[in-house]
């Protein structure tokens, strides 16, 4: 967008800023997701290191991550379908 002349012609200025948008709607929940399965990894390596009195509770926020993460992951993969 930045570049010269980029808007002298401006349906088509219009047609690379919506198949951006477009893009971008599509790219960002699973940028998201990948974000909280790699903070689900880190939980796991903490249970698998940790002292055990922390175990129970970060296994506890582990598993209730997970189980809302396949909840997410149900609605990426229908998304994935229908884009």
């Amino acid at each position: 967008m930045a570049e010269t002349g980029f808007w002298d012609r401006p349906e088509q200025a219009r047609e690379i800023i919506a198949e951006g948008n477009r893009l971008k709607n599509i790219f960002t929940p699973i940028v998201a997701f990948r974000k909280r399965l790699d903070d689900l990894q880190a939980m796991v390596d903490l249970i698998q290191e940790g002292e055990e009195k922390d175990v129970a509770d970060y296994a506890k926020e582990a598993a209730t991550t997970a189980t809302a993460m396949l909840a997410d992951l149900d609605k990426l993969e229908i998304e994935s379908f229908l884009t």
